[in-house]
This record gives C-alpha cells, structure tokens and sequence, in this order.
C-alpha cells in the first residue's frame, strides 16, 4: 500500500464526472488499498479517487458511528439518492460546517440532506444498498460529489462562496498540479500539532461523531473531515 498525494482545487480532474468502473481487477483493488492508506494518513473520514488523481467513480469512507452499516468501506459505481429534502434554512457554522482534503485547511457551513440511500458494489464486485443519516449521511453525500465533478465548496451560500473565492485567490488554487501528501506535508487541519497546544478562536473542535464543529470562524481550523 502507498500514500499517494491528494490533489487540490484547480486539478481538472476534480472538476469533471469520473467514469464508471468497468471490472475490477488488481490495478482497482490496488487503488482501493492506495486511498484507505491515504485517508487514513490524512485523518478523513472518507476520500473519493479523483482526489489521488483517478477519474474512477470510487469512494472510501470511515465512519465510527454508522449504526448497523459497515464502519468502514468502498463503495463502486454508486448512485445516490436523497430521502430527505435539503431544508432552505441557511447552515449553522456550529453545526453544519465541513472540510476538504482537496481544499486543504478551510471549513465552511452548508446544509445537507439528513438522510439518504447509497447503491452500488463493493470490492468483490457484491452489490450493497443501505441508509444513512445524519453525519453518515453528510459524509456519503460529501465523497458522492466528488465523482460528479463537485467539491462541497461548490455549493456554498453566496455568503461562504464569496469568502471561498477570496480563499482561492489567495492561494493560488486556480491551477493544476497542486497536491499534498499526508505524513510528510505538515497537515493543512492541523492534526499533527501537539495534543496542549492551546486552540485558537474560531478553530473547528470535533463532536463526538468524530466531525467538525465551529467554534466562531468557519473558515480555518482543525477538524476531523470528509475527503
């Protein structure tokens, strides 16, 4: 297994519908065994292949809390759908906020559904179907965009997406062949600092699913994240 670099913002990959996966092969459970390695090093909850630069509709995902569905997977080719509608209400940065691997460091509020159904197959090429809510769901919903083309900023409020766009002038993601690789790079959430290092204001501390919640900016700021 290897750790291989995530990719940033601006990557064309990241931006375009990844293709179905058509058998799966060693070279596929190679990828599957490359990204929970990665996720695990980035300290995601979850990583979609087009975030190691493979345009395949493949995710992985860690999840402690997922009442009776597996705690940690791959899921193939899935298709997603919404049970629960995404309320017009705006989103709580206590609450609601989530980060990126792909856009390292940032974490901004947005309103998800709270429940949903994932299809697809798993690594023996099984089919699987189950539920989510809440957390869990956010997560599904978060790795299932990326195989869209979607990073979660891309659907913000305009009030987060003006900032959003102020973050990505500011470093530069508006290019290709940006990456970080975890365990080397210092990590952009700040999982590698000392464990009493005091927290400064507006940091985002972790509930006890394990994902981000603010405590005042929800723009930089530690956190446990979907990928």
């Amino acid at each position: 297994m290897t750790i291989r670099p995530i990719t940033i913002h601006g990557e064309p990959v990241l931006h375009r519908r990844a293709q179905e996966v058509e058998r799966i092969d060693d070279s596929i459970r190679e990828l599957v065994a490359d990204m929970i390695e990665t996720q695990d090093a980035a300290h995601g909850v979850g990583l979609a292949a087009p975030q190691v630069g493979v345009g395949l509709r493949i995710f992985t995902y860690s999840f402690a809390d997922s009442g009776d569905q597996p705690s940690r997977a791959v899921i193939i080719n899935p298709r997603l759908r919404l049970i629960g509608k995404v309320s017009k209400e705006s989103a709580d940065p206590e609450e609601e906020s989530e980060g990126c691997l792909s856009a390292p460091g940032y974490n901004y509020p947005l309103k998800r559904s709270e429940h949903v159904e994932i299809t697809g197959l798993d690594l023996r090429g099984e089919p699987l179907r189950f539920e989510a809510t809440g957390w869990f769901a956010r997560i599904l919903q978060h790795e299932y965009d990326h195989l869209d083309g979607y990073l979660y900023v891309n659907r913000l409020d305009p009030k987060w997406a003006r900032r959003w766009k102020k973050a990505v002038k500011k470093e530069g993601w508006n290019q290709p062949g940006l990456t970080w690789l975890p365990g080397v790079d210092p990590d952009p959430f700040g999982h590698d600092e000392p464990e009493d290092l005091a927290e400064p204001e507006g940091l985002v501390e972790q509930d006890g699913a394990g994902q981000s919640k603010g405590t005042g900016s929800a723009e930089r700021g530690l956190s446990s994240h979907p990928g």
